[in-house]
């Protein structure tokens, strides 16, 4: 079983690189909870309005300590099914989370952090379970259990507040965004409750976020507010300040959420720091990647369970994780066959991949060495290429990221009247959006993965559970397609960066032998045996002269790159010819393609 988590100083988490602006939300859907608990969609018009609020408002009224409170509106199914009801009913079904890592109650999320920024939480459970490669997290969030008469209290009054200043849809006891987003290595899709929508001026159509407080603990407060209106992409804080009685006695305070974070300002209480903000994301991503790295088994629940063991001392809490290999997990039926496809033959439910045992593997699993370089593996049962008109090879995706960003593509105008579209970014997710362009292209050529590894991913095998089903999904599709992969250059940042980027390498390598469409061209053999790296070269490798590495990313010298450019023309010009049944210019007869010995010998 793996080792306990512990917790570190916050401050501490500001400094795993994990800045809080990576997260980059976008919202991709909406739904709602009827006054009679079912889900259905809707559009953005219907969320709720601010009424006109009566000053001073006493939140006291009608309170009764005996009544059980709720923390969100009932439906007829468990609360944390609503995300889940949702994907299957969107126009894409399964198919719209074909790039989400992580499926969660945004309650769970927040409360990893709040555990942090406050004793509010001395202990918690949250479940999780594996499918699909993909972490599924939740808590029971409708009731709020062992509630002292002083949280009792506050937490009426603030139900108290949101019916006095808002005015729901009819029909309507609740409206929800489905929001994605990305914390360290993974990518999280969400769902945030509303509480209403501007309607006036400029501000029209921003998401508000209801908030009753006091003057005194705001500050304090603050960092656990902005985190959910973030993670949700509230766009305003709208506070009633109370005093201690419960009376709320001045209008309402407004805080923009994009500028709660950033220099302290003495003239406004309503400030945090870029380290805080950045803090609350490390440890997210930190928590996130210590679950995953323990939930080594996907036919069980998963327990993860917090105690502070009653300390103010943050060295002694702790997250335990344990499984119940008694029950399976806890996805329901329906979403099950949701995501087979047997979902009463609904069109808009994507069928089951038809990916082989072996690439699940690669993508989701340990990615050993051992077991990606075993010779006896199943064949990919891909679709059969498609036969294309010659044209058609004549276009060419090349996706790179700032190794390749100088590249000279005029080398390519050896090929006919090949057309050529770049496109340059930095980390492998980057490139994700472009996969609707591969059916248009004979050619998609794609060289990132060494930013990834140096500045975001320290391990092959995660950068591998990211980049492999989007790769077999996207080679399988377009099957008449050719995609070429470009290995990363072992460049001088570091021997354990050099060992995994090494390892990534060897993977590629032995994915791109199962797809008949994916070739690997090893760009670091280029620059090995070409007279501009021969001398002088580190006893491991590593090309000194070809190459020269930045903290923000990796590049190269130009005659590095047109040297690999040249080769990669090669590449493409011979497997043109093969494709159009045009003739091999006799200069090449003699090329062969570039590829280390240590890959294709075998252990």
């Amino acid at each position: 079983m793996k080792e306990a988590y512990r917790f570190s100083d916050l401050w501490r988490y500001s400094k795993l690189g994990c800045h809080y602006l990576n997260y980059n939300p976008t919202k991709i859907g909406t739904f709602a909870i009827t006054d009679s608990g079912d889900f259905t969609h809707f559009n953005c018009a219907v969320h709720g309005k601010l009424k006109d609020l009566q000053i001073p408002l006493d939140l006291n009224e009608g309170y009764d300590p005996n009544e059980k409170i709720l923390n969100e509106s009932i439906t007829n199914f468990p609360p944390w099914q609503k995300l889940l009801k949702w994907i299957c009913s969107s126009d894409e079904g399964y198919g719209i989370t074909s790039d989400i890592s992580v499926i969660a109650q945004r309650g769970a999320i927040k409360m990893i952090v709040e555990t942090l920024l406050s004793l509010k939480y001395s202990k918690w459970i949250l479940e999780a379970c594996l499918f699909d490669g993909k972490i599924y997290l939740r808590f029971d969030d409708n009731e709020v259990p062992e509630l002292t008469p002083f949280r009792h209290r506050n937490l009426y009054w603030g139900n108290k507040f949101h019916a006095a200043a808002l005015e729901q849809s009819p029909g309507l006891s609740g409206t929800y965004e489905v929001v994605k987003g990305d914390i360290g290595n993974e990518r999280l899709l969400i769902n945030a409750e509303v509480d209403c929508m501007m309607d006036a001026g400029e501000d029209t159509g921003k998401v508000v976020e209801l908030k009753s407080a006091t003057l005194n603990n705001v500050r304090y407060n603050l960092p656990r507010h902005w985190l959910q209106c973030y993670l949700g992409m509230a766009d305003v804080i709208l506070y009633g300040f109370k005093n201690t009685d419960g009376v709320i006695t001045q209008p309402l305070t407004r805080q923009d959420v994009n500028s709660a974070v950033g220099e302290k300002d003495d003239e406004n209480r309503l400030k945090m720091s870029v380290c805080k903000a950045n803090s609350m994301f490390g440890v997210i991503a930190d928590v996130l990647s210590w679950m995953r790295d323990g939930m080594d088994d996907s036919n069980c629940v998963w327990y993860f369970d917090f105690d502070n063991h009653g300390t103010a001392e943050q060295e002694d809490w702790c997250i335990t994780i344990y499984k119940d290999e008694e029950n399976t997990p806890f996805l329901p039926d329906w979403y099950l066959d949701c995501v087979r496809g047997m979902n009463g033959g609904d069109p808009r439910v994507r069928k089951e991949e038809k990916v082989p045992p072996n690439l699940l593997t690669y993508g989701l699993g340990a990615l050993s060495l051992e077991e990606s370089t075993s010779s006896d593996q199943q064949q990919s049962p891909l679709a059969p290429s498609i036969i294309k008109p010659i044209e058609f090879y004549d276009k060419c995706l090349f996706l790179t990221d700032s190794v390749l960003h100088s590249t000279p593509v005029s080398v390519f105008g050896r090929i006919g009247d090949f057309q050529m579209e770049r496109k340059v970014k930095k980390y492998c997710k980057d490139f994700f959006p472009f996969e609707k362009k591969f059916s248009f292209n004979g050619f998609v050529i794609m060289s990132f993965g060494t930013n990834d590894l140096q500045c975001q991913l320290t391990k092959a095998k995660d950068l591998g559970r990211i980049i492999f089903p989007w790769l077999s999904r996207a080679c399988e599709t377009n099957s008449g397609t050719i995609f070429i992969f470009v290995g990363s250059l072992l460049l001088p940042h570091g021997p354990q960066t050099l060992e995994e980027i090494n390892a990534f390498n060897r993977l590629i390598f032995n994915f791109s032998e199962k797809l008949p469409n994916l070739h690997y061209f090893d760009a670091h053999s280029v620059l090995l045996e070409d007279p501009l790296t021969q001398q002088p070269v580190s006893f491991d490798g590593n090309v000194r002269r070809g190459a020269r590495s930045y903290t923000e990313g990796v590049n190269i010298t130009v005659d590095a790159a047109t040297q690999i450019t040249k080769h990669l023309a090669n590449a493409v010009l011979i497997e043109h010819s093969k494709l159009t049944g045009r003739p091999i210019p006799e200069s090449l007869w003699q090329w062969r393609w570039p590829i280390q010995e240590q890959f294709t010998r075998r252990f």
